[in-house]
């Protein structure tokens, strides 16, 4: 395989990662905010990244699109156009961060003025300290 073959494959595959992190950011995102807005049932757990997956995929759209200009043109964005969308896409981490760090203190205040009580221990199939469970009734928790 060539040089140029090599980074052909390498620019595609990370195009396609970038892309495809981006489509499941924005929808999983998208279905998080409906999700927040459904009536509450018995048993709810929420994320830390629930909020935060949106900017991030604006954040990743960004960038796929400025791979996809450089793989394209072989020419910089910045060179073309100047930094200030790349820079800016920046304010889109930030953005996500905040959303990290306010999401446990919306989620908690709408179960808890709902009566549900907070579960101990991690819910399965989320990250240690990144998820709790609310329920109805303590025997509910196991669910």
């Amino acid at each position: 395989m060539s040089n140029k073959t090599k980074i052909t494959f390498t620019l595609t595959t990370a195009i396609l990662i970038l892309a495809a992190l981006t489509v499941y950011s924005l929808y999983a995102g998208c279905l998080n905010i409906i999700e927040f807005w459904d009536p509450i049932s018995d048993v709810e757990t929420y994320s830390r990244f629930n909020f935060a997956l949106i900017p991030m995929g604006i954040f990743t759209l960004i960038t796929t699109i400025i791979c996809a200009f450089f793989f394209i043109t072989g020419e910089r964005w910045e060179d073309r156009y100047g930094g200030a969308i790349p820079l800016s896409s920046l304010a889109f981490v930030g953005i996500a961060f905040v959303l990290i760090l306010i999401t446990p203190s919306i989620y908690e205040s709408k179960y808890e003025k709902a009566g549900l009580q907070a579960c101990s221990g991690t819910p399965i199939g989320h990250l240690p300290f990144y998820a709790k469970r609310f329920a109805a009734d303590p025997s509910l928790c196991r669910k």
